[in-house]
């Protein structure tokens, strides 16, 4: 036994040697396996922020597309709202010059409604023809005084000449 007992203590070293070598194997394979999670973890963090990266330069470009649309619109809008501004003044001027005209149309057709009113009150004055109602309506409408004054002004200013 004497004998054996080198060749067991050799066996028994070698046996500790590989009991270490599998104990460090498996202390890899742990720290192996911990990696790779490790490294999907990195890995899906990397995609992740990439498409965020992505999306935020998409994102810059469109705002940058939309702010130069709302500036070309902004632009547009002030055109417009100049070019309303200009109408709207040249429609007060020609509403303003209608006015004045309706007016004058208005008081030419006054003065001649009230001339033709004293012609009717002179003809119902001197000619029995009209009806009493026609000499009412002339009388109630004043025209028998207007037309005397206007006869006395124009006798007075006739008798002075």
């Amino acid at each position: 036994m004497q004998m054996m007992s080198p060749l067991l203590f050799a066996y028994e070293e070698r046996i500790l040697e590989l009991e270490a070598v599998i104990e460090r194997s498996v202390g890899l394979a742990e720290q192996a396996g911990a990696l790779t999670k490790e490294n999907d973890a990195l890995r899906a963090e990397l995609y992740e922020r990439t498409e965020q990266l992505r999306n935020t330069q998409i994102l810059a470009h469109v705002r940058e597309a939309a702010k130069e649309v709302c500036s070309a619109n902004t632009e547009e809008l002030q055109d417009l709202y100049q070019l309303s501004v200009e109408q709207n003044e040249a429609l007060a001027q020609q509403n303003q010059l209608l006015l004045k005209l309706h007016i004058e149309l208005m008081q030419q057709s006054t003065v001649t409604g009230q001339q033709q009113l004293c012609d009717m009150h002179t003809a119902v004055e001197g000619s029995e023809a009209f009806s009493p109602e026609q000499g009412r309506i002339a009388r109630a409408l004043g025209a028998g005084n207007r037309c005397r004054k206007g006869a006395r002004q124009g006798r007075a200013g006739k008798t002075q000449s």
